[in-house]
């Protein structure tokens, strides 16, 4: 009887053990269980403060980029007169295309300083004709002969004529052309002075 009592007390604190393990192991459960959310949230803000300020980034690249654009592209204002070579190269890039623009831009620039802005090289040749070609009239005719004769005293402007491609030189003389036609239609004093300028222009460009 004893024993069966030593047995039934030994069976209990067993289950006592039991129970309190398995209350240990479900409190670690709990308690892992928290850990972990914790942790995945803490790791949600972490992804949060690195993609915010990552979106933030890139709309304010973008938003540099476009008003990069817009600075840089060309407005119905006329440009201000270029004062060095570069400032007159980077109105050539952006105007090139455009040539009533890009002749607005030529008679800013001082006629008896093109040797020293303009760089005669064969494309800004060909766009300064097209340009002439396209928008001189009577008014700028002699004007127009005035600005190549200076534009011809610039450093290693010989040897860029006698390299000329064809393009280049055919769009030179359509422009030497016009402006002999134009002369045509000019005042006399004016008429003559075309006259006696273009011969002398157009031998050291053809």
């Amino acid at each position: 009887m004893a024993s069966s009592d030593a047995n039934r007390d030994a069976t209990e604190n067993a289950g006592g053990l039991t129970c309190s393990e398995e209350g240990k192991r479900a409190e670690g459960a709990s308690t892992l269980t928290a850990r972990t959310a914790s942790q995945e949230s803490g790791c949600e803000s972490v992804l949060e403060a690195v993609s915010e300020p990552t979106v933030a980034s890139r709309t304010l690249a973008a938003a540099r980029v476009s008003a990069w654009r817009v600075k840089a592209l060309p407005t119905r204002r006329p440009p201000a007169a270029p004062k060095t070579a570069s400032e007159f190269t980077k109105q050539y890039v952006l105007l090139r295309k455009t040539p009533e623009a890009f002749f607005d831009f030529l008679q800013l620039v001082p006629t008896e300083r093109c040797a020293v802005l303009v760089a005669p090289e064969p494309e800004v040749l060909r766009a300064i004709g097209v340009a002439m070609q396209t928008c001189a009239s009577k008014e700028k005719a002699l004007w127009c002969l005035q600005f190549l004769d200076e534009m011809s005293k610039a450093p290693r402007f010989e040897m860029t004529a006698l390299t000329l491609d064809a393009a280049t030189s055919r769009q030179l003389l359509h422009v030497f052309d016009v402006l002999k036609d134009l002369g045509m239609t000019c005042a006399d004093a004016e008429a003559q002075a075309i006259s006696d300028l273009l011969p002398r222009v157009r031998a050291k460009y053809l």
